[in-house]
């Protein structure tokens, strides 16, 4: 790579990982074989049981453009992708979550898209599930109003356009106290702040083309992690909802529109409480 890529990194791919020794080096293969050469890679590694850092030093000693940071002790998934978030310090970055795929062309496709739209804060492309779901999660672009971004996000099971796997333009997130640091029952749900986050930080546009692939694991984070009793997830979504209510009153400026992101959110708070294995004993 010539000096001046490294010098003037224009993305950072940020990595949160924890007990990947099994696949973190295929997903950093297709970190380092990006076509858009300019790259930063953040790595930050959850303490884990296995061999997960020793293998992510290994590799880093073999390309510039990579640098791991090791937690200690174990602070879940919120602090693994914020401290990421924090250090970036390129125009864009995306969240390459560890057991994903990305296409080469991911980086220079999702720049050049928003590049060539200035207001657009982040760009999305098509999402391909494989493993335990099979199926194609399509591009989406999103207004300029921030009220129905949020209800577009609300409204679906899967989000369009999968919001959480796009390149964002750093300077217009802000993701402020809505991912906080704590392991525990139910610690996934901070996604919803990540997601609110990048939903208002403004327009997003879909580039139509499958560059990045979701795999959907039986012992992934996602699907391994012990189900949240009804109170466990009370408190979560209390918790969630006393940091979402204060960032979305500040931002949403229609009170029509924010009493029914608002009621939105609560139903699906309900909803999962009392979908949850011992709601009788709440």
């Amino acid at each position: 790579m010539a000096p001046q890529d490294m010098a003037n990194p224009e993305v950072t791919i940020c990595i949160p990982t924890y007990e990947a020794e099994a696949f973190i080096g295929r997903t950093l293969g297709f970190a380092t074989g990006q076509t858009l050469p300019n790259i930063r890679i953040l790595i930050s590694v959850d303490q884990s049981s296995d061999h997960t850092a020793t293998v992510c030093r290994a590799i880093t000693a073999t390309d510039s453009r990579i640098e791991v940071f090791e937690h200690s002790t174990r602070v879940g998934w919120a602090e693994n992708v914020a401290g990421l978030i924090r250090r970036v310090q390129t125009p864009f970055f995306f969240v390459y979550f560890h057991d994903d795929f990305v296409s080469p062309h991911y980086c220079i496709r999702m720049v050049q898209a928003l590049k060539s739209t200035p207001h657009a804060a982040s760009a999305n492309c098509s999402l391909d599930l494989i493993g335990r779901a099979q199926k194609r999660i399509p591009a989406h672009s999103y207004d300029l109003e921030p009220g129905n971004r949020m209800l577009t996000m609300l409204t679906n099971h899967q989000v369009p356009g999968a919001p959480l796997r796009s390149m964002i333009r750093t300077a217009a997130l802000d993701i402020a106290n809505l991912l906080r640091p704590g392991i525990g029952p139910g610690e996934m749900f901070q996604a919803y702040g990540l997601h609110t986050a990048i939903m208002l930080a403004g327009p997003a546009i879909g580039v139509d083309e499958p560059l990045y692939t979701r795999w959907i694991r039986d012992d992934a984070l996602t699907t391994s992690a012990k189900r949240p009793g009804c109170r466990d997830l009370r408190n979560v979504w209390v918790a969630n909802l006393d940091r979402l209510w204060p960032y979305l009153e500040a931002r949403i400026a229609d009170p029509q529109a924010l009493a029914l992101i608002k009621h939105s959110f609560v139903l699906r708070a309900a909803w999962q409480i009392l979908n949850a294995q011992d709601v009788s004993h709440a």
